[in-house]
């Protein structure tokens, strides 16, 4: 018996009626074999879901190695934040002058405390994600200020 593939003749269904026919004929007349290929089908079957199972495992390590790095990413810029205002206060503290009991502070001073403010918004920009263009265009800002002093 010979079954029809995909040719020019078509598909006829009484030939899926025989090859069903003899394979439940042969199923029956030898039902060691039938334990044999479904004990192997079996096997397949367990090993596809085990590699299956791995791969999500392995997948959710993954995303929690991600997540923990980018979690002590924004730790670490927090942690220059918090450095960056440490030296903002250490440097103001220096550019103090006092006057009996009134604080007065230099314009140097004032220049130093804008330009650490400004420091650390780029690094909470930065945090947040927030884009290069923002960086660039408060860099011209300073150059441009820092430019118009010194003439």
């Amino acid at each position: 018996m010979k079954i029809q593939t995909k040719g020019k003749k078509g598909h006829v269904c009484a030939e899926d009626t025989f090859a069903i026919r003899e394979v439940v004929l042969s199923c029956c007349q030898y039902p060691e074999r039938l334990e044999a290929w479904a004990s192997v089908k079996r096997m397949e079957q367990e090993e596809q879901q085990r590699i299956q199972k791995d791969a999500l495992e392995k997948a959710k390590i993954e995303k929690a190695k991600a997540k923990e790095e980018q979690q002590k990413v924004e730790e670490g810029a927090l942690e220059k934040t918090m450095i960056q205002r440490a030296k903002v206060n250490e440097q103001l503290a220096k550019n103090q002058t006092y006057k009996g009991s009134e604080i007065i502070k230099g314009s140097a001073s004032e220049g130093k405390e804008a330009e650490m403010q400004e420091k650390e918004e780029e690094v909470w920009r930065e945090v947040r994600g927030e884009g290069n263009r923002r960086r660039q265009s408060n860099r011209l800002e300073r150059n441009n200020r820092t430019a118009s002093k010194s003439y």
